[in-house]
């Protein structure tokens, strides 16, 4: 599950209305963010080019190492959840390493 998806993204944007835009296999990538204030294991999801979130950080834990040892992710959408009834979307991934 994609986390800081209530929040704007790295450019200001709100991820919300880039979630409505998205659909279940979609392509992701994944960047490390070794700098980042809140979490130096923090790796952002970007789907089409759009930063949509990040890995939790109890999962991001184990996969940064990797990521840093030269591993490359593969992912894609599984899910888009939400968005009926006033409630906010969220986004399930499916990741390879």
């Amino acid at each position: 599950k994609v986390v800081g998806v209530t929040k704007n993204n790295d450019e200001g944007q709100p991820i919300q209305p880039i979630l409505a835009t998205l659909s279940p296999s979609d392509s992701l990538t994944f960047v490390r963010e070794p700098s980042n204030p809140y979490d130096s294991n923090a790796i952002k999801v970007i789907c089409e080019y759009q930063h949509i979130g990040y890995i939790k950080a109890d999962l991001a834990k184990d996969i940064a190492p990797l990521m840093d040892s030269g591993k490359q992710l593969k992912g894609n959408i599984s899910e888009i959840t939400g968005g009926e009834d006033g409630l906010n979307y969220g986004c399930n991934i499916y990741i390879q390493i």
